[in-house]
């Protein structure tokens, strides 16, 4: 059912929101003053644990230790993916395949824009065969030499690498966005 539209509603929403939509300014703020990444997602977590057991008692403390162990499971399990991509990186680093790659792409694609396309290409069908931190970790050592060897803006490089991991992360046969 519908219900119509009432400012006072809005308004009440949005105070019950607010502690939680302070979050992202507040990470913001806190890196920009100085703070390192490590100090504000351990200040982001508590302030979170806090908000959600002692003031909006949405969560139970009793649940705590379970919500713990099922994060680190979960956390192990990334911690393996990303310890094997490594390996894998660094032996690949090791044997100067990225230097190889250069020679072998600026001897057969001479135009940036081809580059760039071919790289979207790639990145669509990496993503969708391998989750997204191991393709950080695997194939942007191999893709920053030569997009540095073609120009190509870091920054630039790295909207074109997530968006397009992103998008192959939504499609089969992996698609894990889609469970």
């Amino acid at each position: 059912p519908r219900q119509k539209f009432e400012l006072g509603e809005l308004g009440k929403s949005f105070l019950a929101a607010l502690p939680e939509l302070i979050i992202p300014f507040a990470v913001i703020f806190l890196i920009a003053n100085g703070f390192g990444l490590y100090e504000v997602a351990a200040l982001t977590v508590t302030y979170v644990v806090l908000l959600e057991v002692v003031i909006t008692k949405q969560l139970p403390r009793r649940m705590l230790w379970n919500l713990s162990r099922e994060s680190l499971a979960l956390i192990g399990a990334i911690f393996m993916i990303i310890l094997a991509s490594t390996a894998f990186t660094n032996f690949i680093v090791t044997k100067k395949v990225p230097e190889q790659l250069i020679h072998w792409t600026q001897a057969h694609v001479h135009s940036k824009i081809v580059f760039l396309l071919a790289i979207n290409v790639l990145l669509l069908v990496v993503g969708t065969m391998m989750d997204i931190f191991s393709a950080i970790v695997v194939v942007l050592p191999l893709i920053a030499p030569i997009a540095k060897a073609y120009g190509v803006d870091p920054y630039h490089l790295g909207i074109i690498f997530l968006l397009n991991l992103e998008v192959g992360y939504l499609h089969p046969p992996v698609g894990i966005n889609l469970f």
